[in-house]
């Protein structure tokens, strides 16, 4: 168990890694794009919406200005608050994966770009709050990933060489480089569908599935 000696502490991203947000944000994409008369995206373009801070993604698409972006991303807010906010469903093997983490007595924490009022609502409704130590979402739009990952690191007063971070997007990994954490990227969740994007990482372990994540912290 050679992993299990080497780390002690494991963050997990929310949306694409823990919970399949997908449904519930791309019906409020889709809202959005209408209320604000925005060009109709393709399904590939709106799943790239699904991961990274909301306002960055409208800004990219339509070449926004910041303030225009963050008035698209207001709407969208409230609107997957109002509407969509827990059309969300865990990966399978999930809180099985947590609760078998919590037992072996993991120090266990989520660090997600949600906005982190509404990160906490859906966390506590899907059953996944109690099992970890500290979930901590975005509380303003200037935060990185990797604020939130040095927040989390000093509250669970964990060191970065003793801590992965798993995730499913670009974001999740640069954020974990930048505090010094291992990463570990799944797969199965909205991101790492871009060849290019993967070949930019290096020192990653990939999982296919939850059980490859279990599997990798057991060895």
């Amino acid at each position: 168990m050679k992993n299990r000696q080497k780390y002690n502490t494991v963050l997990f991203d929310l949306d694409g890694t823990l919970l399949d947000t997908s449904f519930g944000i791309l019906k409020a994409v889709d809202a959005t794009i209408e209320s604000l008369g925005f060009k109709k995206l393709s399904l590939t373009q709106k799943k790239l919406m699904i991961g990274p801070p909301i306002e960055q993604s409208f800004q990219k698409i339509y070449c926004l200005s910041k303030e225009e972006a963050a008035h698209a991303a207001s709407v969208f807010r409230e609107i997957y608050a109002e509407k969509y906010l827990m059309d969300a469903i865990p990966y399978p093997g999930i809180l099985d994966l947590l609760r078998w983490m919590k037992a072996e007595k993991w120090k266990m924490g989520i660090a997600t770009y949600k906005r982190n009022d509404y990160a906490q609502t859906l966390m506590m409704e899907k059953e996944i709050l109690p099992l970890v130590n500290i979930a901590l979402g975005a509380r303003n739009s200037t935060e990185t990933k990797a604020d939130i990952i040095r927040t989390c690191l000093s509250t669970l007063q964990a060191e970065p060489r003793t801590t992965l971070m798993v995730g499913d997007t670009l974001h999740d990994y640069i954020g974990a480089v930048q505090e010094g954490c291992s990463f570990i990227g799944v797969t199965y969740g909205f991101g790492f569908q871009d060849e290019k994007e993967i070949q930019k990482m290096k020192n990653v372990v990939w999982a296919n599935s939850v059980l490859e994540i279990k599997s990798f912290l057991m060895s």
